[in-house]
Parts: C-alpha cells; sequence; structure tokens
C-alpha cells in the first residue's frame, strides 16, 4: 500500500468533511426541529463520502483506490436518499413517511452497494478499472457500468423530486421561510453541477470528481442559511392548517414559543402585520395580552376570556390553545384560536338585564298590594264608629278582600311563571354549553363545560320545585336531593361503574336563599367523589345525609367510601373551583364545614335553617 503527496485536494475534502461534520453536530443539537435527525444522517454521509475520496486521492497503488471507492458508495447511496426525506420532511409532507415507502427508498441504495462490493464478479457498476497515470497524480481509472448509470438516474430522479418540492414549496412559502428554501436549492445545486461535470468530463481534469468539492461551498450555503435564515430552528410547523379566510384569528407558534404564522383576522386582532410578528417571541407580540400569554406557558391551564377596548369598541375574545405534535408525538409547536364572543356576551348581559328587570316589577307590585291593603284597613276601622256606615263599609270591605285575593292569585301565579321562565332560561344555557362542548377537543375544557352544566341543573332545579310546589317560599328539600344525586349520578354513568347511591333525609323545607347554595354545595361535592374517589373503575359507594337538630341547626354529609382526599391538601386553601365555591357558600349559609378522610372522604356542614 503506497501513498502519493496531494495536499491541495486532501485539505478542499478535509475541509468539506469538517465543515459537514460541524453541520451534523449543530443539527443535533437542535434535533427536536422536525428535519433536524434526517439532516444528521445526511452530512454524516457527505463526511464519509469526503474522507474515503480524501484517502482514494492520497493512494498510490489500484487495490486500495479501488477499495477506498467502494468505501466512498457507503455515502454516495444514503446522500439522495436522505435529501429527499429531508425536503419531505421540511415541506410538511410526513404522511409519506411510511414503514413502507421507506423500506422501498433503501432497496436501490442496498442493491447498488452490493454490486459495488462485488463488482469484481459482473462488472455492472464499472465495466474496467485501471489506474491513470496521464495526470499530475496518479488516479482511478473508470468505466462505468450499466448498474452505475442506473443508479446515477435513480439518484438525479430523487435529486430532482426534492427540488421540484422545495421550488413549490418556495412559491407558497411565507417571505419568512423563502431564504430557507432558497439556502437549501443552493446547496443542492453545487453537488449536483459537480457531479454533472465529472460524469461529462467537462473540466481539464476529468479524473477529478467534484462532487465532495461541491460539497464544501454547499456546506458554506448551509451555515450561512442557519445563522442568516435560522434554518433547523425556524420551521413552517403548521401552514397547512391555517385558512387564510377564517373569521377567527390563528396564531402559530414553535416550540421555542416564536410566532411563525399569523392570518389575517389574527392581525386585524392584534394590529401587528404579520412581517412585525413572525419570528418574534409570543410574549413580546401580545405584550398586551398577559392573559394570553400566561395561558400559552400552560397549555393545561383553565381558559379565561380576554377583553380589549372600551365602550362600544369593546370587543370579547375566547382562546383556544392546542398543542401540534409530529406524527411521532413530539411537540412542535401549538395553535392559537382567538374567537370574537361579543355577540354573545352581549346577549347574556341582555337576558339578565330582562331578569332582573322582571324581578324589580314584582317587587313593585307587592309594594303596591301591601299598601292598598293597609288603607283598606285604616279606612274600615275609621267608619267602623258609624252603624249606616259600617254596613257600607262591610259591603266595601268584602268587595276591597276579593280584589285582594285575586291579586294574590295573580301574583301566585306571577311568581310561579318567574320560576318557571327562570328555569326555562337555565336549561337554554345549559343546552347552549352543551351544544358548545360538541365543538371543543380539549379534554379538560369538557370537563369544565359539564361542570358548569351540572351547576346550572342544580340551580334550575330549584325553581322547577318552587313552581310546582303549592308552598311558593320553600321547597322538600329532602326530594330534591334525590333527584340532584341521581341526575349526578346518571351525567357521570356512575352506576355503570359500579358505584352505588346512598341518601337519608329528614322532612325539611328551605327557603330559596338557604336551597340554592345548598344545591350548588351538594352539586360540587357529589361531582368531586364521582370524578375523583373511584378511579380506575373501583366500585363503591356515595353516601348523603340531611339531618335537622333540635337547635335549628341543619347537618348535610357527603361521604364515599373512596380512595380518600390526597392528604398533602387543604380543601380550604386548594386551587380547585369547586372547593373554593364550596367554602365560599358555607360562609354564605354562616354554616360551618369540616373534613375527614379515613376509608374514605366525608364532608359535614352544618348550618342554620333560616
Amino acid at each position: 500500500m503506497g501513498w502519493q503527496w496531494v495536499p491541495h485536494y486532501t485539505v478542499l475534502l478535509t475541509m468539506a468533511a469538517a465543515l459537514s461534520a460541524a453541520l451534523a453536530l449543530y443539527a443535533w443539537r437542535h434535533r427536536a426541529v422536525p428535519g433536524a435527525m434526517i439532516f444528521v444522517l445526511l452530512t454524516l454521509a457527505v463526511v464519509e463520502w469526503s474522507l474515503t475520496y480524501a484517502l482514494e486521492l492520497a493512494s498510490a497503488d489500484l487495490p486500495t483506490k479501488v477499495l477506498m471507492d467502494k468505501f466512498e458508495f457507503l455515502g454516495a447511496n444514503v446522500v439522495p436518499t436522505a435529501w429527499l426525506l429531508l425536503v419531505l420532511q421540511y415541506t410538511g409532507r410526513e404522511k409519506w413517511l411510511t414503514p413502507r415507502n421507506l423500506v422501498l427508498l433503501s432497496v436501490e441504495p442496498l442493491i447498488t452497494l452490493l454490486l459495488a462490493w462485488t463488482n469484481d464478479l459482473h462488472g455492472l457498476i464499472w465495466a474496467d478499472i485501471w489506474l491513470d497515470i496521464s495526470g499530475p497524480i496518479l488516479d482511478l481509472g473508470l468505466t462505468p457500468g450499466v448498474g452505475f448509470w442506473a443508479h446515477t438516474f435513480y439518484s438525479y430522479l430523487l435529486l430532482l423530486l426534492g427540488v421540484l418540492l422545495l421550488i413549490r414549496s418556495f412559491a407558497h412559502a411565507p417571505r419568512l421561510y423563502r431564504g430557507q428554501v432558497a439556502s437549501l436549492l443552493i446547496s443542492a445545486f453545487i453537488p449536483w453541477l459537480g457531479n454533472v461535470v465529472w460524469i461529462l468530463r467537462l473540466t481539464s481534469f476529468p479524473q477529478f470528481d467534484l462532487t465532495p468539492f461541491g460539497f464544501t461551498v454547499a456546506g458554506v450555503v448551509i451555515a450561512w442559511g442557519l445563522f442568516r435564515f435560522q434554518l433547523l430552528d425556524l420551521v413552517p410547523v403548521a401552514r397547512g392548517a391555517v385558512i387564510e379566510n377564517m373569521g377567527d384569528g390563528v396564531i402559530v407558534l414553535d416550540a421555542q414559543s416564536r410566532v411563525v404564522d399569523f392570518n389575517p383576522a389574527a392581525q386585524r386582532i392584534v394590529g401587528r402585520t404579520a412581517s412585525q410578528a413572525i419570528g418574534q417571541p409570543v410574549a413580546q407580540v401580545f405584550s398586551d395580552w398577559p392573559g394570553l400569554v400566561e395561558q400559552e406557558r400552560d397549555a393545561t391551564a383553565a381558559r379565561g376570556e380576554i377583553v380589549l377596548g372600551e365602550g362600544e369598541e369593546q370587543r370579547t375574545f375566547d382562546p383556544r390553545i392546542s398543542p401540534l405534535y409530529d406524527r411521532h408525538r413530539r411537540l412542535t409547536g401549538r395553535l392559537i384560536v382567538l374567537r370574537d364572543v361579543t355577540e354573545r356576551k352581549r346577549a347574556e348581559e341582555a337576558l339578565r338585564k330582562a331578569h332582573d328587570e322582571l324581578e324589580m316589577r314584582v317587587q313593585e307590585r307587592t309594594s303596591q298590594l301591601a299598601r292598598v291593603n293597609q288603607e283598606l284597613q285604616a279606612g274600615i276601622l275609621e267608619n267602623a264608629r258609624l252603624f249606616a256606615a259600617v254596613q257600607v263599609e262591610l259591603a266595601e270591605r268584602k268587595r276591597a278582600e276579593e280584589r285582594v285575593t285575586i291579586s294574590l292569585q295573580e301574583k301566585e301565579v306571577l311568581l310561579r311563571e318567574i320560576h318557571h321562565r327562570v328555569k326555562n332560561n337555565l336549561q337554554v344555557i345549559s343546552s347552549l354549553l352543551k351544544l358548545q362542548s360538541g365543538y371543543i377537543q380539549d379534554a379538560q375544557a369538557l370537563e369544565s363545560l359539564k361542570d358548569s352544566q351540572n351547576r346550572i341543573r342544580s340551580m334550575a332545579l330549584i325553581h322547577e320545585k318552587l313552581y310546582r310546589s303549592e308552598n311558593l317560599a320553600q321547597i322538600n328539600f329532602g326530594e330534591y336531593i334525590r333527584e340532584l344525586a341521581v341526575f349526578l349520578f346518571r351525567s357521570h354513568k356512575a352506576e355503570a361503574q359500579g358505584i352505588r347511591l346512598s341518601v337519608e333525609t329528614d322532612p325539611v323545607l328551605l327557603s330559596i336563599d338557604t336551597g340554592m347554595p345548598c344545591g350548588l354545595i351538594l352539586n360540587e361535592l357529589v361531582s368531586n367523589a364521582l370524578r375523583h374517589a373511584f378511579p380506575d373503575g373501583r366500585p363503591g359507594e356515595v353516601r348523603i345525609k340531611l339531618g335537622a337538630g333540635n337547635d335549628g341547626q341543619l347537618s348535610l354529609t357527603i361521604a364515599d367510601d373512596g380512595v380518600g382526599f390526597p392528604a398533602e391538601l387543604d380543601f380550604r386553601k386548594t386551587g380547585s373551583l369547586g372547593l373554593q365555591l364550596v367554602n365560599t357558600l358555607v360562609d354564605q349559609l354562616n354554616g360551618t364545614i369540616a373534613m375527614q378522610s379515613q376509608g374514605g372522604t366525608e364532608f359535614r356542614i352544618v348550618f342554620p335553617k333560616s
């Protein structure tokens, strides 16, 4: 084995290998970005190709040159396939990268590699091999065979397909990404051009393969793309999912929480153009929306509405944040949708004002009746001193009492109608929440809507009991407890899981002022028990007990025999909205609440009856 001194060529090839290795290391550090791992494979193949070609040029005997040429096929076979895979993943066509297609793309490189290493038996890759001494250095003379031309055609076809995909991506890409695509196109054309020049022997040194040298220039172009256009840092993660004419504002973030897409509706809402927002951190673009920035940092947090502007120009938005994953379930970014719910909020406000106005009219009518009754009684006493006048006044009083009775009956009908309408309005709101849940994919958001529906149902049931009751002031709370508990069990499908219900109540009548908070407390604690006390399909029992003491105090107990309340949590200071609501309602009742967690969880609330 002999060697020859060829410093100019080996230095250039070593530089190409070193630059490719540096690019591979950079891509490895950004391996979470789509396409980075394939880019690592591509650059390592170039490293192997460049180094083995440098050894081929430096060797001075035919066997060593032939051996190095065979080793070159390891990298040269990988480059076209890896190039196409990189382009497919970069342009968002990951659905093409199925196991079946990957196997098919691997067939030709493996066959070519096998033919290269067994060329002595058939000559399909190189029909003739000799040591060329006609040039300035000893070089390997080769006559291409049928297999070589077939591999060249296949490689050019893959390269051409990747270039066409990049050109199409360049034509449709936002201005930010065109620099990235251009750098990839230039880096592909340079080695391709060098390979064409070498195959067609268009230079004065036809024995030198210019393809690896082309990778040196291509590496410089890619390095320029890395730092100038943030290649492998900013990539289009969800452009295909954004519809430009959507009424909702759509913002796409990459894995580093930077804006990578911004539809026209979002530009109008935020007041920034796409060129001002794309590539900037979300905290900078939405500096006037701190609530949205906080939600983006924790995509599992409960969503809240965002209000912008004042007066007639005020608008309300409902933000929805969804994570974006690639086919390997790796987080590649987030999708933010801003929905304008201003009209819905205005409708809700109008409904509330109508309800308040109706209640005010009922109070005014009641006051008028009271004053009339007082005036009648005063007139009767004043005229009672005269016998004749008494007879007349008695008749008058009888007629007045009839009018009062009719008025009271009208009041009762009106009160029943009020309770009926309030119940119907609450059911309408519950139905709207149910319809809205059909458009929501997020499990936590669906659970929040379900909790809201159950709370509304507990309040609606109070009004239903009142307008069906003969006594409009009070309801049978024991009967109310049974109906609400059965509804919650049906809503959570508890019986199918084997969870039993036990209800024990004394005959207790409660006013709406006491019954409404008690109903909401019952809803929250029973829902918490059904949701958290029996994980993984565990059966058990939920017990509800309502008792009245001799001291005018009522006792409401909700217990279960489930896994128990977490010892590390304080139910009075927890971040749970449901438990915060329970503590607030207990204070509203001027009551006390206690909890014990032995063999399950038990909450006991003691409060005055009125």
